[in-house]
């Protein structure tokens, strides 16, 4: 994301989970519904649950998502980058 930076969803000890700012500390997502998720921000930003939206592409992989909270001017998107594919 050009405006909030680097995030990443994960899959850690069987919880989907979010990571956002520059500590990257990860946060645990709740299902709330279809491709929607929720977290509680940390800190500065704990104005209360925001949601987690993902988008998926044709062969069902989340292309982006959208946070909420960060979305109020527009910015809250966050578009995947590509994996970088290990060496053989």
């Amino acid at each position: 994301n050009d405006y909030f930076g680097t995030a990443e969803i994960a899959e850690r000890d069987g919880q989907l989970t979010i990571a956002l700012g520059p500590d990257q500390t990860p946060f645990p997502l709740t299902h709330w519904d279809r491709d929607t998720f929720s977290f509680a921000p940390p800190k500065e930003n704990a104005a209360g649950i925001t949601g987690v939206s993902f988008a998926l592409d044709p062969t069902g992989q989340a292309s982006r998502f959208t946070v909420e909270f960060f979305n109020q001017n527009g910015l809250g998107t966050f578009t995947r980058q590509a994996t970088p594919s290990a060496a053989p």
